[in-house]
Formats: structure tokens, sequence, C-alpha cells
């Protein structure tokens, strides 16, 4: 879509990309980058681990439990996409990838992440209790070949969002209250994305 749009597209060079993704995207991310999942994997997980982060509902959805994720996924409407889960959608021409607090890294057998051949930059925050490092972005940077990690200390999941409004501070403080101001968090992650790109990339 991004190299058929007319003003885009001139911009674009398709051989010669970089993807971000943050938690869920970040999953994405190494989709992207090639990494197949797979999805019983992760069910497997989540059965031996229901207080991972991952597999606990969300501040966001806290009505998304196991038993409303399997439900959906075995609906009509979800049942044509599950069964392509593991297809392969890599984009060619990714050269880089740069996650923040990657999630749902356990739906990939470590030989995916070992057949990575970008460089791939993880950035976490080491309070994470969503997507905690110790099932998700520690196991990605000990196993994808070409990995960097930076742990930030004190910095939890939700750090890496926006600064909050004053109405999110009154209605979302869960996801608003940081032991760290996330404009130093934001600082940090967008002077590792900069350095990080500039040198995969160049």
């Amino acid at each position: 879509a991004v190299q058929a749009d007319p003003q885009l597209g001139p911009h674009a060079d398709a051989s010669r990309l970089g993807v971000v993704g943050y938690s869920a995207g970040g999953f994405t991310a190494l989709l992207s980058a090639g990494a197949r999942p797979d999805m019983t994997r992760l069910l497997a997980f989540c059965q031996a681990h229901p207080d991972d982060g991952v597999c606990r509902p969300q501040q966001e959805a806290a009505a998304h439990t196991m038993a409303a994720r399997l439900a959906a996924a075995a609906s009509p409407q979800l049942q044509p996409y599950v069964q392509h889960a593991q297809d392969d959608r890599s984009i060619a021409g990714v050269r880089a990838v740069f996650v923040l607090a990657p999630a749902i890294v356990q739906a990939f057998a470590p030989e995916q992440l070992k057949a990575l051949r970008q460089p791939v930059m993880i950035v976490l925050g080491s309070a994470d209790e969503v997507a905690a490092p110790a099932t998700n972005g520690d196991v990605a940077a000990a196993l994808i070949p070409k990995a960097t990690l930076h742990a930030l200390p004190g910095v939890g999941h939700y750090d890496f969002l926006s600064a909050c409004t004053p109405l999110a501070d009154e209605r979302l403080q869960a996801l608003c209250m940081t032991a760290v101001p996330k404009e130093q968090t934001h600082a940090v992650a967008v002077e590792d994305a900069v350095r990080f790109f500039a040198e995969a990339l160049r």
C-alpha cells in the first residue's frame, strides 16, 4: 500500500525496510522478518503458565480471557484465519527489526528465531509484567543470532505508550502510573531506534 501511494511510494526503498513493533506488534515485526508462529505452542505455554502476563487478560481488554480467546478462535468467522496462522508472512526487503516490549514470543519455536538473519534490537522494561522479559524479550535475545538487548530498569510494559492526558490519568491509572517518567523512556527508545536503523540500513 505504501509503494502504491502516489505521495509515499517514491520515497520508499522496498529493498531497505526497517520495521518497528511494540508488544503484540513486536510479534508482528518478527513475522515480517520471516519467523513463523505455532499457536498451539503458545496455547500449551499458557496452559502450563496461566499467570504469565501474555496469558492473562490485559488492562485494556479485561474480558479477553483465555476462554474467550479460544472461543473466538473456534468461531466460524475466525476459523479461516486460524487455519493459516502458521503461513509465511515475511516481507521481502525487511533488513532490520526494532521491537519494544515484545509479546507472544512463546508462539515461536526456537528454530524459527534462530533462523532470522536480520539485526534485531529489543528494548524492554525490566519491570514489565505484561510481556515479561523472561518469557518474551530475553528469550528472543538469546535465540536470534543478531539480536541486541537493551533492558530499561524500572520500566513497565505501558511506559512505551504516549504520555497520558489529564483524562487518561483519571480513568486509566494502571496505564499511566510509571516509576520512570514516560518522557525519559521515550527519549531512550528513540535514541536507540535512530542509532540502530542508521547502522542497520545504511
